[in-house]
């Protein structure tokens, strides 16, 4: 019968450990029936027993990346973007928040958070500068200008009517993103992660770990502006990442 778990896999590699373990923990058990009294072998037996522990614990880390990952859950992988998009109005400073729902075709795999924001108007700044940014993408907080302008104070504070511009167009928002229902808050403190913290200065958040989130379940994101709206607009957060179609026929 041919063996399911083929090398390079995970399932793979987690069996091996398996075996490893389970034979260390043999030779341990072997040297310490002795009953040699043997110092050096009693060291050897702490060493192996030091490495079981090791491999225990790589033994865990793996298994949950595979469910973090839905390794273990069958069916064809599709690349996948939810995008929530949160309209906000000039002279507001009040939260907004918006959702994704994840389709039924089965569980979305996220790997990574990019945010913008997309003024559609603005009245506040009558310059003409502003209507250069008007329906184009903005970073959603200052401080990733600053990281663009690669430190130049200068520039930053430029008293030019274009710099002026961009500074006053770009808000600096802070977001809360839970998945709602489920009692899972990927922001859990007390205040808003800030955007310029949360995204720097490329834009894209890539999680440390893979967030599996339900087929049906929702993204809720909640968005604060930490200072008045200058102009009305959309902010635009997109989840990455891949979905695993449990329910649809084999497809790519």
């Amino acid at each position: 019968m041919s063996d399911p778990l083929t090398p390079n896999t995970v399932g793979y590699a987690i069996r091996k450990l398996e075996e490893t373990i389970a034979k260390q923990q043999a030779e341990i058990n072997a040297l310490r029936g002795g009953g040699s009294g043997n110092s050096s072998m009693d060291k050897l037996a702490a060493a192996i027993a030091a490495q079981s522990a090791r491999l225990e614990e790589m033994t865990r880390s793996i298994a949950h990346n595979r469910v973090a990952m839905g390794e273990d859950i069958p069916g064809p992988r599709v690349p996948r973007w939810y995008t929530v998009s949160i309209a906000l109005a000039e002279g507001s400073s009040a939260t907004a928040s918006g959702e994704a729902i994840i389709t039924n075709d089965g569980p979305f795999v996220c790997f990574g958070i990019t945010a913008y924001y997309l003024p559609s108007s603005d009245t506040t700044i009558q310059t003409t500068a502003v209507s250069t940014f008007t329906n184009r993408f903005l970073p959603v907080a200052t401080a990733q200008l600053s990281y663009g302008l690669a430190g130049s104070t200068a520039s930053v504070t430029s008293a030019t009517e274009v710099g002026n511009a961009l500074l006053q167009s770009t808000p600096d928002l802070s977001f809360k993103i839970e998945v709602a229902g489920s009692g899972r808050s990927w922001t859990p403190n007390v205040t808003a992660v800030p955007g310029g913290v949360m995204f720097g200065p490329s834009g894209y958040n890539r999680l440390q770990t893979p967030a599996l989130v339900a087929s049906g379940e929702r993204i809720v994101v909640t968005v604060l502006p930490e200072r008045t709206m200058r102009n009305t607009g959309t902010c635009r957060v997109i989840f990455e990442g891949h979905q695993v179609l449990t329910n649809q026929p084999v497809r790519y």
